[in-house]
């Protein structure tokens, strides 16, 4: 029965995410995101020292017919595409032995006192159930969601999708659908949807998704952490087929992205002491 159980889980999530089901290759964000990929290849071809010509032919064919395609305004305006671009001209100019400016920087060089300062953020972010009545302004929820999408992903893909809810009424119909949500002393002033593009993503990779959003929430929690907004991420992977179907709804969440974490956020005066970690010990294998 649990074998059953498993294979069917499988079947469902290739069924509701997969592009075999739904063919997605003409969808503007997913050409620009399989232009990231591929300008990605040719991206590490290029810092490779020394350089060598005539590699990665296929890719940048490709690249060539991607950039093509693209006609939404809002994609060709965009940081990325431009970078996608300039690493389309920086590999011609190589294959025809002109020189790049490869713009590198120089390695960091972090003091004592900016790594003190890194730790006691990390080691200080704690999940609070109690909260203000105060909201965050929206502005620096844009300046949070932008610190997480700086996390690695998988060949540039950038999956992370963020839904930050603020109207009471809406949190309201939504927290019933979401494990974990006992123990709060006051009202809950945000609540975060995060979920993955799963679009762009082959059927044999279905985890890759999972993961890029991961890195992209750790990377949320730590920019609320240091903006003294408080947080505690939400079980979902429990979640039935009627709680997946009301949120998606009340949230107006596409099909294609699956839902990864919830996310409890405010500004909080008082927090709990912070369970204690297991000594490095136990973590590090020798």
């Amino acid at each position: 029965m649990e074998v059953k159980n498993r294979i069917m889980s499988v079947f469902r999530y290739i069924k509701r995410y997969s592009p075999f089901f739904k063919d997605y290759s003409n969808d503007q964000e997913v050409i620009f995101t399989n232009l990231r990929v591929k300008c990605h290849i040719l991206d590490k071809g290029i810092h490779i020292v020394p350089f060598e010509k005539g590699h990665s032919g296929a890719a940048y064919r490709q690249c060539i017919e991607l950039r093509d395609k693209l006609t939404d305004e809002k994609i060709l305006a965009d940081d990325s595409y431009f970078w996608a671009c300039a690493v389309i001209e920086k590999y011609e100019r190589l294959q025809n032995g002109k020189s790049v400016e490869l713009n590198e920087d120089v390695a960091n060089n972090y003091s004592q006192q900016d790594k003190e300062f890194f730790y006691k953020i990390i080691k200080s972010r704690i999940s609070t159930r109690n909260y203000i009545d105060k909201q965050v302004p929206d502005e620096l929820w844009n300046e949070i969601v932008d610190i997480a999408n700086d996390a690695p992903s998988g060949c540039c893909r950038q999956p992370s999708r963020f839904y930050i809810e603020s109207e009471e009424k809406n949190i309201v119909k939504l927290l019933p659908n979401i494990a974990g949500t006992t123990g709060y002393s006051s009202k809950v002033p945000h609540l975060i949807c995060i979920t993955a593009d799963t679009r762009p993503f082959p059927v044999q990779a279905k985890l890759m998704p999972v993961i890029d959003a991961t890195l992209s929430i750790q990377n949320f929690l730590l920019a609320c952490t240091v903006n003294n907004i408080y947080t505690v991420p939400l079980n979902w992977q429990f979640a039935t087929l009627k709680e997946e179907k009301a949120v998606k709804q009340i949230l107006n969440i596409p099909d294609y992205e699956k839902i990864i974490l919830f996310v409890t956020a405010g500004y909080s005066n008082t927090i709990p002491e912070k369970p204690k970690r297991l000594n490095v010990n136990w973590i590090r294998k020798r």
